[in-house]
């Protein structure tokens, strides 16, 4: 006879808690905010400052310039957002590991099929 010791709360480690999905969810919103006010006002104020400086014609700015804010926003948003998304992250596995080591269940067998 072997002994048998699994976690008693396995299947519920995979499961997220309401705070890990408000901070993914602020994260998200967060993101969203940095890419829109990237396109729609760093967009013209970057065209301005190309022109200004030289370095397109007006109509190619103007194309090209919600372009880079987008760009410029979804980096910034991402970085911005890293802090939302690494807590929710931390969170969950604290949780998941504090239910994991909670209890466990032993018991003997001589033929043991875990996960059926």
């Amino acid at each position: 006879m072997n002994w048998v010791i699994f976690p008693k709360y396995a299947e519920e480690t995979t499961k997220t808690t309401w705070v890990v999905k408000m901070l993914k969810a602020l994260g998200v919103a967060q993101l969203l905010g940095w890419i829109a006010f990237g396109w729609l006002i760093g967009g013209p104020y970057i065209s301005r400052v190309l022109v200004a400086g030289h370095i397109m014609s007006q109509d190619a700015a103007q194309m090209s310039g919600p372009l880079i804010g987008l760009a410029i926003g979804v980096f910034s948003g991402l970085w911005a957002s890293l802090a939302a998304f690494a807590l929710a992250q931390v969170i969950d596995d604290i949780h998941a590991t504090r239910l994991q080591t909670g209890a466990y269940i032993a018991f003997q067998s001589d033929s043991v099929k875990l996960g059926r």
